[in-house]
């Protein structure tokens, strides 16, 4: 299995970024064989809370990994240490709007839609930095996603409510790095993308 550590290949994609759903399946077939070593780890956890300018106070909201997504569980688990808040994605039936329940680490869980654990916690509570996972992204924030919407509903949403710190958290094969991902006019861009590798900021 390919890791991200400094041995591991360097595979980008270009002219193919256009085509959103050849993309899909191409980042997909990538992620699978991606894993974090150690040194990611911990490389992860040293970006996020070096760089980013999170504030005691923060409700930081991660997702369950699934489908070779990058684990954020690294990040949260740091946060719970750190004394941070934090939260998981609920899917509400009939709505494409996430919510988000208390998670800690003795959080029950549950399997929820599309067969991925979220808290058992009825509670609902308003991030203020939303860990978003991705299939790619580009050089100007651009996130490609799974198709649903989901995340570009709720980040509208939370928006529009008060600001909001989008992070993708991704391996760093999975940039499209010489040609921008085509967006829509309801897709949320990213306020950072942090890799095992690097940090970036739009």
């Amino acid at each position: 299995m390919y890791t991200t550590s400094a041995a591991s290949f360097s595979f980008f994609f270009s002219g193919d970024c256009m085509d959103k759903q050849q993309l899909r399946q191409d980042m997909r077939r990538l992620r699978r064989g991606l894993s974090l070593s150690m040194d990611d780890r911990e490389r992860l956890i040293a970006h996020f809370f070096e760089a980013l300018p999170l504030k005691s106070t923060d409700l930081i909201a991660g997702y369950w990994p699934a489908a070779g997504e990058c684990d954020v569980r690294v990040i949260l688990g740091e946060a719970l240490r750190r004394g941070y808040r934090c939260a998981l994605p609920v899917v509400e039936r009939g709505s494409r709007l996430l919510s988000f329940a208390p998670y800690g680490n003795d959080s029950a869980m549950r399997v929820g839609s599309f067969g991925i654990k979220e808290p058992a916690d009825a509670a609902r509570l308003v991030p203020d930095v939303v860990i978003v996972p991705l299939l790619a992204f580009d050089a100007h924030g651009a996130r490609l996603g799974q198709g649903g919407g989901y995340y570009d509903v709720t980040l509208a949403h939370l928006r529009a409510q008060k600001p909001i710190c989008a992070v993708g958290l991704a391996y760093a094969q999975q940039e499209c790095k010489d040609t921008p991902l085509l967006t829509e006019a309801h897709d949320q861009a990213l306020d950072w993308i942090v890799t095992p590798q690097e940090v970036k900021s739009f």
